[in-house]
Parts: C-alpha cells; sequence; structure tokens
C-alpha cells in the first residue's frame, strides 16, 4: 500500500471513532432524559451509548452479569 492510502485509511477510522464518540454521547443523554420523559424508555438508549462508548468492556460485563444471572 502506499502512503497515500495509509493515510486515507487513518483518516477514516479517525472519523468513525469520532462518529461513534458522538452517537455514544447523544444516545446517553436522549436516555438521561428518557428518564424524566415517560414517554421514552431511557434506559434502552443508556445502553446503545454504553456500547458505542466502551465497546469490550461493556461486552465484558454483560457476560459477567449474565453468569451471576444464571447462577
Amino acid at each position: 500500500m502506499s502512503i497515500k492510502k495509509l493515510e486515507e485509511l487513518e483518516e477514516r477510522l479517525k472519523d468513525k471513532k469520532v462518529l461513534k464518540f458522538m452517537l455514544g454521547i447523544l444516545f446517553i443523554l436522549i436516555g438521561v432524559v428518557g428518564g424524566f420523559i415517560p414517554i421514552i424508555q431511557g434506559w434502552i438508549f443508556v445502553l446503545i451509548g454504553s456500547y458505542l462508548l466502551f465497546g469490550e468492556r461493556f461486552k465484558r460485563v454483560i457476560k459477567k452479569l449474565k453468569k451471576k444471572d444464571s447462577k
């Protein structure tokens, strides 16, 4: 791969990370607002936002919770 292609790929990955971060924050904010407004299920948005922001760590926590629940 040429240096130019590597730079373009790096820029795209950077853009994806920024978009993922912004969406994560947005979903968490909607979730918090949804906690006060009965029409919106806030916890769903908080879970989605947490997944977008924390990814792998979030998956590990969910697995641990499932293991505790199954005992």
